[in-house]
């Protein structure tokens, strides 16, 4: 599966602690501390809710567009009760980063190109961001494919051939450092090594398995698996 935890989470959009960013970039992870981050998490969304207009915190002009989740009767009383007895709505993403109690308020994905009559309402959406981010920016006439359950599923007419299994990262031993991604398709091997940089970006459960396969992690563990 495409996109990680946040693929299965109900579209909600919702951004990693600004402690985590600053924690990583205090342990040397030059360039990303939530300061360095924010742009780019500005950069892919746009914020379509009337009560973020202006938000130092919210992009505008992204592919990822980002609107009101839909509220349940319960909810919405709930939600009122609140503001009537002085608790005020914030945002998730924004300064106070509070997710699911009486005062946080989260927002969900919608692409722009899924507001018609295939999917009529939210429950019929298509759960995974990345095939909404990618959907809206590449549009050349060649098919897509990604692993779904191990099998290989067309999806979107794209230049780009996604494969999410059998996954390492190709280390240059030398250096210790990421120069790649090996991966199995249709029983072959294949290594593709980057211009610049690997980012590891696949879920809670993904990345940390990806890591190990790749021989990254706790020694213990690691010798385990010898």
């Amino acid at each position: 599966m495409l996109g990680g935890s946040g693929s299965m989470n109900g579209l909600l959009m919702v951004r990693g602690s600004r402690h985590d960013f600053n924690e990583w970039a205090r342990q040397g992870c030059k360039g990303w501390s939530y300061k360095e981050v924010l742009p780019y998490f500005k950069m892919i969304e746009k914020t379509e809710i009337p009560a973020l207009k202006g938000s130092p915190y919210r992009g505008t002009k992204g592919n990822i567009v980002v609107t009101p989740q839909k509220s349940t009767t319960l909810e919405y009383f709930y939600r009122k009760a609140a503001s009537e007895i002085g608790y005020r709505s914030v945002d998730c993403n924004g300064y106070s980063e509070i997710v699911n109690c009486e005062t946080g308020t989260v927002y969900c994905c919608v692409n722009d190109k899924s507001k018609n009559a295939s999917f009529p309402d939210m429950s019929q959406f298509d759960v995974a961001k990345i095939t909404f981010y990618v959907s809206n920016v590449i549009t050349s006439p060649v098919t897509v494919s990604y692993a779904l359950n191990s099998e290989i599923v067309d999806v979107f007419l794209l230049d780009l051939d996604l494969v999410s299994f059998k996954r390492f990262m190709t280390i240059e031993q030398r250096r210790k450092r990421a120069i790649g991604v090996q991966f199995v398709k249709g029983g072959l091997k294949y290594n593709v090594y980057a211009r610049k940089e690997v980012i590891m970006s696949a879920g809670a459960y993904n990345s940390p398995h990806i890591l190990l396969l790749s021989g990254i992690g706790p020694r213990e563990h690691l010798q385990e698996l010898k």
